[in-house]
């Protein structure tokens, strides 16, 4: 049960990275560049090869962006 919640949540930061990569007109690499996290790491969030991303690298994402994690994770497909 824990590990299916985790793989769940990893799909939706996976997906919430995408959504906002596309409301700010961002490529997966310039959200690297932005937040100093490898352009793998990113890729591998969003394509759910990382089940369990760290809270610093999110927290880095996060940055990229230009929002607090708290926003990060403020949206309605999380709070459902």
């Amino acid at each position: 049960m824990f590990e299916e919640n985790i793989t769940a949540i990893s799909e939706v930061i996976g997906n919430r990275i995408i959504e906002l990569c596309s409301e700010r007109d961002l490529s997966i690499n310039k959200l690297a560049k932005l937040s100093n996290v490898a352009v793998s790491t990113i890729d591998n969030i969003v394509n759910g090869r990382c089940s369990n991303p760290r809270i610093f690298t999110i927290k880095k994402i996060c940055e990229g962006f230009g929002m607090s994690v708290i926003e990060f994770f403020d949206f309605e497909g999380l709070k459902k």
